[in-house]
């Protein structure tokens, strides 16, 4: 098998490579969600990023393993978060009198 060049001296890295640099780069954005308070975005990222190193490079590869522990331990940390702001919004809203 050939392996695609970029410039006609460097081959790609294997597919596997590739895609588990892609999933590394989908739990960098979602680190950036999470800071930026987009919860559910974050999430998703999280997600995708522990999906693409199982398809990819398998459940045993460490990648998989850390990307999976911090999709775990992202859905433990926003589901408190989302749980205080949703408090926290109906606090503000106790006592309020709706207009008519």
């Amino acid at each position: 098998d050939k392996q695609a060049t970029l410039d006609g001296a460097q081959p790609f890295p294997p597919v596997a490579e590739r895609m588990s640099v892609l999933a590394i780069a989908y739990h960098n954005m979602a680190v950036e969600q999470e800071f930026l308070g987009q919860l559910d975005a974050a999430l998703v990222s999280y997600g995708r990023a522990m999906q693409l190193a199982r398809l990819h490079v398998g459940d045993n590869h460490p990648v998989t393993a850390a990307l999976t522990r911090a999709y775990d331990k992202a859905w433990d940390i926003i589901g408190v978060k989302q749980e205080a702001r949703s408090r926290r919004e109906e606090q503000r809203n106790l006592g309020r009198v709706p207009r008519t």
